[in-house]
């Protein structure tokens, strides 16, 4: 698992650069060959869109600008598992894999619903590789910079119950 470490911790620095700029604490990597290639964090407050999660501008942009072999040997790392939106959108994609950090359990509100990546990814031909829970409690302390404000995370989890 050391190998994905470097990428998990660009997600959780991308997710506190977004939180601390007033969005929500999310950040994402598009790695091949060794490589970074493409970043993203969340822009839903500043852009005031919803679509624009990290994983899902990230796809978008790699889409546009990257041809579908290096698409396909790339794997895309977040610093959370990707909701349904972003889900979607690499489930479109041909990649090799995704890494995510804090998982679906840790992080998904009693208010709202979820879809498990790897569920779906097992569905797939070829199925899509899905890794999950990497360096989990590190990159849970990325959720104190909600939207542009600093909260301790013990308390936000109370908060969020």
């Amino acid at each position: 698992m050391e190998e994905h470490h470097e990428f998990i911790r660009e997600c959780h620095r991308l997710a506190i650069e977004a939180g601390k700029n007033g969005d929500e604490p999310f950040g994402a990597v598009l790695v091949s060959d060794g490589e970074i290639i493409m970043r993203a964090m969340n822009t839903v407050n500043t852009d005031d869109d919803s679509f624009q999660h990290a994983e899902y501008r990230l796809v978008v942009q790699a889409r546009k600008d990257l041809s579908e072999d290096v698409l396909a040997g790339s794997t895309l790392y977040s610093s959370t598992a990707p909701c349904v939106l972003c889900s979607g959108a690499i489930l479109s994609t041909p990649l090799a894999g995704v890494v995510y950090s804090v998982g679906y359990e840790a992080f998904g509100r009693r208010n709202r619903p979820y879809v498990k990546l790897d569920e779906l990814a097992d569905r797939l031909n070829p199925p899509l590789l899905v890794l999950g829970r990497v360096l989990e409690d590190e990159g849970k302390k990325a959720y104190e910079w909600w939207a542009g404000e600093f909260t301790p995370l013990e308390e936000l989890l109370r908060r969020w119950g």
